[in-house]
């Protein structure tokens, strides 16, 4: 007589549940590692990502016809400085401490851009004028002006009251075609007295063009200077 020999059926089935459990741990492991991978991959830099000194892709106007033209211009010319993308030189002057001030360059492949001058009288008068150029020539000149005094209307010591004069040329082919000013006043001691931006401009006799062109002409002549002068202007 022959006795077969079986194995329990009860490690046969505990064998393949542990298959079965280690294949699904195996499943979620890799599930969650792609899941996790994905979340950290970067975008990837396509040809038309800007990078951030890139220059602006509109070009300059290359003639001035209209007043609108001026403004174009003028905004692709503050967005370049503000963007510093301008070479810049520049060079200051003192007359005995009494008068001086900076004179700043902005220039693109050698052709200018923008002149700044902004100068000082005795402490209490200071400008800052902005001459905006194409072709060597000013098409757009903004005159900022401030005089100030220690306020006699006002009771807070040390208070002061500034008189402030903006003026907008805008010239073509050296020509104006329109003339704009500002003026206002305001007071240390006053928080929302008027501004530039809540004060209108009115229109106005485009007078003192020739001193305008006198004093340009001085400074497209120092476009070189890099040491300090004295008495510059006078």
């Amino acid at each position: 007589m022959s006795i077969a020999y079986c194995k329990p059926k009860t490690n046969n089935h505990l064998i393949m549940r542990i298959i079965l459990y280690l294949a699904a741990f195996l499943s979620l492991i890799s599930c969650g590692e792609n899941t996790t991978a994905a979340s950290r991959e970067e975008p990837t830099p396509t040809q038309d990502t800007p990078t951030p000194n890139e220059e602006p892709t509109a070009a300059m106007p290359n003639e001035l016809n209209d007043i609108e033209d001026i403004r174009t211009t003028f905004a692709f010319i503050t967005s370049e400085i503000d963007n510093g993308q301008l070479d810049s030189t520049a060079f200051k002057y003192d007359c005995h401490g009494e008068t001086g001030g900076t004179v700043t360059y902005f220039s693109h492949r050698g052709q200018l851009r923008m002149i700044r001058h902004a100068s000082y009288a005795y402490s209490h008068h200071s400008a800052i004028d902005r001459y905006y150029i194409l072709d060597d020539q000013p098409f757009f000149v903004f005159y900022d002006q401030e005089s100030w005094i220690f306020d006699p209307d006002s009771d807070e010591e040390g208070a002061t009251k500034s008189d402030i004069t903006e003026k907008r040329f805008y010239l073509i082919d050296n020509e104006p075609v329109q003339c704009l000013e500002k003026k206002f006043t305001t007071r240390s001691s006053v928080d929302d007295g008027p501004n530039s931006q809540n004060t209108a401009n009115r229109e106005v006799a485009c007078s003192g063009l020739e001193d305008l062109q006198k004093t340009y002409d001085l400074l497209l002549q120092h476009r070189g200077q890099r040491e300090e002068l004295q008495c510059f202007l006078e």
